[in-house]
């Protein structure tokens, strides 16, 4: 098994904490779901009687469903695009009629999920429970059972089409408004991409723009990071523990000097038995990281950032021997995944990345150290997006060029063909030529013979009639006639 992807919620109450794991078998991509504690053990179990449980409940939508193994939930391995994304690119291409009309489509789809009937709600026993704030909403629609994890970056399009719900983490049995499930997903939505949301809206008319009144963001946004958090963490601050600052280039000109505004970045390591987290910051230095290697066994991973900017690697050594940065070589020890390289010698490597570049170093015999140089300079979403675009026109640049060059090889061999063929037909047609001229010069001979032979029949003509108009012959014309007679 090689796994691609870990993450650990160790931060959660111990009957939560749980792993999820994206691995391939065999070449075959899955998703796996295990207990961390012992505690955790009945959430795994919850969380595949949710799936159940919403495909029974839920219409018009698939729920994503896996099996238990050993006590793992395993999944098949979606491929397509999250809402996530979907709406991120939207915002980063400025199209906010789109973004909206986007965010209006998940509402409708909320809000049809089931009956899709309004009524009066009111909070009780069980939901004060988990969300603490005494809810009143008159004619709202609402789930029951209500999946509050239906986020954006949970619901998927595959290729078709068609909507899947990933995850089934958090389903409660009793009713809860649509409209706290939307603004969930707008607050995780937020929370993760408020540098580039901003440009558009503030926190509020995102919210107001979507559906939500500006009266229910304050009890909504108490419900979420005062109550659900504490319930699922114990004592946190929330989704926004993860929330970190974006600078643009400029504002790291203006204060690379400030390294406390340069703390904003993280990289992360995963192997088959560790991931790891290193916080750091940007700086207009290079810095020297260190890991300690010695519990991997075959493949260690690293993403060198969490955020868009370029990166600058003066090199990566294993137990003080230099790698060569060389991907392409059947005998390269690493791999890149999803980076943009800017330049690159045998041992230094620039690119543009993002939170999804992925470094992978083969380990080979028994080596305990990994070191690396790096330089990182934060890049804006513009800058970033330039890149790409340049990247995929260089894509399909190169395969035009490549087409051509396709192109031109036939082309070559067609007209070489061409040639050939032409020049069988001035060998034959030389042949001929040399045949036609013997013919030539044989009917020239035979025309020569023939006014020979005419001059001589001619000749012997005329003397013929000289004969018969000479006197002798006139005079010998009875002794002719006598012979006649006698040869009777």
């Amino acid at each position: 098994m090689k796994v691609l992807y870990s993450k650990c919620n160790r931060e959660r109450k111990t009957e939560f904490q749980i792993q999820t794991i994206i691995f391939e078998n065999n070449g075959i991509k899955q998703v796996k779901k295990k207990p961390l504690t012992k505690e955790a053990v009945g959430h795994i179990q919850a969380i595949r009687n949710n799936c159940d449980l919403l495909q029974q409940s839920y219409s018009n939508i698939r729920i994503l469903n896996g099996h238990l193994e050993n006590g793992e939930l395993i999944y098949p391995y979606v491929r397509g695009k999250s809402l996530d994304g979907i709406l991120l690119d939207l915002i980063q291409r400025n199209q906010k009629e789109e973004f909206l009309f986007r965010i209006k489509q998940f509402n409708d789809l909320l809000n049809h999920l089931q009956y899709g009937r309004k009524e009066n709600f009111i909070a009780n026993e069980s939901f004060l429970e988990v969300f603490g704030v005494e809810l009143q909403l008159d004619d709202v629609i609402c789930l029951n059972p209500a999946n509050i994890d239906l986020i954006f970056d949970n619901l998927f399009e595959d290729a078709e089409g068609n909507k899947i719900i990933l995850d089934c983490e958090w389903v409660f049995p009793f009713r809860i408004p649509v409209k706290y499930i939307l603004f969930r997903s707008i607050y995780a939505f937020w929370v993760k991409h408020q540098h580039y949301i901003a440009q558009l809206f503030s926190f509020n008319e995102l919210c107001i723009e979507s559906g939500i009144s500006e009266s229910l963001i304050q009890p909504f946004t108490e419900m979420e990071e005062n109550y659900f958090q504490k319930y699922v963490h114990g004592e946190y601050n929330g989704l926004r523990a993860y929330q970190k600052d974006i600078y643009s280039l400029d504002d790291m000109k203006k204060n690379y000097h400030n390294q406390e505004a340069l703390q904003r970045f993280n990289i992360r390591t995963y192997s088959e038995n560790q991931n790891e987290s290193i916080p750091t910051y940007c700086s207009i230095h290079e810095m020297e990281y260190s890991l300690d290697i010695s519990h991997v066994t075959s493949v260690i991973t690293i993403k060198p950032v969490d955020i868009d900017a370029v990166v600058e690697i003066k090199y990566i050594s294993l137990d003080n021997e230099k790698v060569k940065l060389d991907s392409t070589s059947t005998q390269s020890q690493i791999r890149f995944e999803n980076l943009i390289i800017l330049n690159q010698t045998e041992t230094t490597l620039s690119f543009v990345a993002d939170q999804e570049t992925k470094i992978e170093i083969n380990k080979l015999n028994d080596i305990n150290q990994l070191n690396f140089v790096m330089k990182v300079t934060p890049i804006n979403a513009e800058f970033f997006e330039s890149y790409k675009i340049t990247k995929t026109k260089n894509k399909e640049f190169e395969e035009q060029y490549n087409e051509l060059q396709k192109l031109r090889a036939e082309t070559l061999l067609e007209l070489n063909n061409v040639q050939n063929k032409l020049t069988e037909a001035v060998e034959a047609l030389s042949y001929h030529s040399n045949e036609v001229k013997l013919l030539t010069d044989l009917n020239d001979e035979k025309l020569k013979l023939l006014e020979e032979n005419e001059i001589s029949i001619q000749s012997l003509e005329n003397s013929l009639k000289e004969i018969y108009s000479s006197k002798s012959w006139k005079l010998t014309k009875p002794l002719r006639s006598l012979m006649k007679i006698i040869r009777r």
